[in-house]
């Protein structure tokens, strides 16, 4: 199911079209589902949750979550994509100070992001419990696990990792573990878990030869 499951978000990913319009002072916050399969559900607020949908327009404050077997491809507005693995949970949050800002919550599971190169008064932030991802235009995995942490592991490009505890940048090919309350672990580029993998990184081993990577290192 899950060999299953990669090789529909990779062909997925590879079809996608991204033609969102962007009008000067439009907000960058929203996404439509450009596909879905097994368990996925949209929740505003406090309503019931609701089925999710190919089509459907994921607007500020709305709430996914992918259950057993779930899987969901978003189209951005700031052109980007995202897919959402199984059992995972995230937020669409917005700074009406700044509409170029758009602001994921992730408090669950399993997330694959890939931005196009950012304007300089644009913004793509993806926050966990644990670190903050600053994006500019890469491609990377973020998984977090409710009480254990966030591993971050960029394909490509580089991401900026920030904290309470200080401030990292991973570049392509590297990871980093963050824990709240302390201090980020240093970037990893001997990523030898991939020929050896442990049940912590094995999604992030997922990802990897899924072909998001392009540099050819693994």
């Amino acid at each position: 199911m899950k060999l299953h499951l990669q090789v529909l978000a990779i062909s997925l990913a590879a079809s996608l079209t991204l033609s969102l319009a962007q009008e000067p002072g439009q907000s960058m916050v929203g996404a439509v589902v450009e596909a879905v399969t097994g368990e996925a559900t949209i929740q505003t607020g406090k309503a019931e949750p609701a089925p999710l949908t190919k089509g459907q327009t994921v607007r500020e404050g709305q709430t996914l979550h992918t259950g057993k077997g779930g899987l969901v491809l978003l189209r951005l507005r700031n052109k980007g994509e995202l897919i959402l693995y199984e059992n995972s949970r995230i937020e669409l949050k917005s700074e009406p100070r700044k509409p170029k800002e758009m602001r994921l919550l992730q408090t669950e599971g399993f997330t694959w992001s890939r931005l196009p190169k950012l304007r300089t008064s644009d913004a793509f932030l993806i926050e966990t419990p644990a670190a903050t991802a600053g994006i500019r235009g890469t491609a990377f995995s973020t998984r977090v696990e409710p009480g254990a942490g966030t591993q971050f592991c960029v394909c490509e490009g580089s991401v900026t990792l920030r904290s309470l505890q200080g401030v990292i940048t991973l570049r392509q090919g590297e990871l980093a573990r963050a824990e709240s309350g302390k201090p980020m672990g240093s970037p990893v580029a001997d990523l030898r878990f991939l020929k050896h993998p442990t049940r912590e990184t094995l999604q992030c081993l997922e990802c990897h030869q899924g072909g998001h990577n392009r540099d050819g290192r693994y």
